[in-house]
């Protein structure tokens, strides 16, 4: 009785998901016409689709199989602005509600994309992917000269849960950041980043990246970084291990 009863469950999700696609065929097929204007109303509409939490579809619609497999093509769309939107909607779809495996290849090709504004989306959508590999691109895009705008988005890539490898490797990126002519909103976002890859694994490394005592100014920012957005017991751990007190 109850494998019949999973059995029917199954039917009707199935059912559901096949009623939702069908119901999205005509913007579906309005995604590739060859009517600008109508490309980017249309992507508009998938990325609010895909972000609004008030519409009872759309958790059906992205577990459909086929949804993604038409959905990742429009991101090879020569305007930005259709682009954009896919990057937002297939990014949202893949964090909420189904972890497609051609998402992640799609999305982190735009990494080489020559519009600013699609790598800036990409890094939005992409930071909390649990996958390493994004890295490389993250790392490369650190070594070369960014906007502020940018190297707020890139710092914010870097998390506590992140490997030894990747904080000890991104510490001097960051710091070389830190040292450029940005803003003082800028440089606190890198010195929170740099907060988030210190760990008992990591601190060693970084004592030794740089001199607590003379870089006065980035001693005492580091400081009041941890005290504003770190817990109380990882403050406590963090002051002794780099002041000793």
């Amino acid at each position: 009785m109850e494998k019949d009863q999973g059995i029917n469950e199954t039917d009707y999700i199935m059912e559901q998901e096949l009623q939702a696609f069908e119901k999205e065929k005509e913007h579906l097929e309005n995604l590739f016409s060859p009517d600008p204007e109508l490309r980017q109303k249309t992507a508009a509409y998938f990325s609010k689709f895909a972000r609004n939490s008030g519409n009872k579809f759309r958790g059906f619609f992205f577990s459909h199989p086929k949804t993604f497999e038409i959905l990742i093509p429009a991101l090879k769309d020569p305007d930005p602005k259709v682009v954009i939107s896919m990057i937002q909607t297939l990014g949202c779809a893949y964090n909420r509600y189904h972890e497609d495996s051609g998402v992640q290849k799609a999305l982190y090709e735009l990494f080489d994309h020559a519009d600013k504004d699609v790598l800036y989306a990409t890094l939005i959508w992409t930071r909390f992917f649990e996958n390493e590999e994004r890295f490389k691109y993250i790392f490369s895009l650190l070594e070369k000269k960014q906007s502020k705008k940018m190297l707020m988005v890139l710092s914010d890539q870097f998390g506590k849960t992140d490997s030894t490898a990747i904080k000890i490797k991104a510490q001097p990126l960051l710091m070389d950041c830190y040292h450029r002519k940005i803003d003082a909103i800028t440089r606190k976002a890198i010195v929170r980043a740099l907060g988030r890859t210190l760990d008992e694994s990591t601190i060693p490394e970084f004592i030794n990246l740089i001199d607590l005592k003379a870089e006065t100014e980035f001693s005492e920012l580091m400081k009041e970084q941890i005290l504003m957005y770190e817990p109380q017991e990882r403050i406590d751990y963090l002051i002794k291990e780099l002041w000793g007190h």
